[in-house]
């Protein structure tokens, strides 16, 4: 069984291309082996490699850049079930457990050497690329807890001791009248449930589904309420 990549957007999946050749493109334009037909994704947005028995994926110069697991690459190797962030869509390697790829030794890299940032595609703000990350992040790590806003921005509770106030680097950072530098705490706890602590004001305290808590331990989609900000909690 050959690796595929697998192609999805918001959770829903829209493509298989298995890796039959040594290199395939991925981008807008129609002569990609890979197209991803939206403003977000470049003309030729990136390319998959596979060289002496590994794959490889590099940034073809792209206006929103190559996402591998959260992190901005310029080229990187590819492990069973990384996740590619390409515009808005997400792309999973999957090897089906095979051992060892075998080159048929077709070199395409002169047709798709350089690319520059072409007309008309859609550039990207840090939060709109901010919340493709954070949906990335979500399906790379599917059992960690998380908080979702009302605009859909999802961020996962990857520590122990979670931060939600005003200070500079709280893990989520809100503003306001009467918000606290620490105003509320996520805490984990030894049997793997999660307490909120809250340690705002009288004026604005922490409410979980419309009542004021001093702590709680959180339960599947409980509303937590500071001020205007709303935030989902989900397992």
């Amino acid at each position: 069984m050959r690796p595929v990549i697998i192609v999805t957007l918001n959770g829903k999946e829209i493509e298989r291309k298995e890796l039959d050749q040594d290199l395939v493109a991925v981008g807008r334009d129609m002569d990609n082996d890979i197209v991803i037909n939206n403003l977000s994704v470049s003309r030729c947005h990136a390319i998959i490699q596979i060289r002496d028995g590994k794959i490889f994926v590099k940034d073809m110069a792209s206006a929103n850049g190559t996402f591998v697991n959260g992190q901005k690459i310029e080229g990187c190797e590819l492990n069973d079930g990384d996740l590619m962030l390409v515009g808005k869509h997400i792309l999973k390697l999957d090897m089906g457990h095979q051992k060892e790829i075998k080159s048929e030794a077709r070199d395409q890299h002169t047709k798709y050497s350089s690319s520059a940032l072409d007309n008309g595609t859609m550039i990207f703000d840090v939060e709109t690329r901010d919340k493709f990350l954070s949906k990335l992040e979500s399906e790379k790590n599917p059992n960690i807890p998380k908080l979702t806003l009302d605009d859909g921005k999802k961020t996962l509770i990857k520590s122990d001791y979670f931060v939600i106030g005003k200070r500079y680097d709280a893990d989520i950072v809100i503003n306001g009248l009467f918000v606290n530098e620490h105003h509320a705490i996520i805490q984990k706890q030894s049997d793997g449930s999660y307490k909120i602590l809250n340690m705002g004001s009288f004026v604005k305290p922490v409410k979980v589904n419309g009542k004021v808590v001093k702590e709680k331990i959180l339960a599947q989609n409980d509303l937590i309420q500071i001020g205007s900000y709303r935030f989902t909690y989900n397992q």
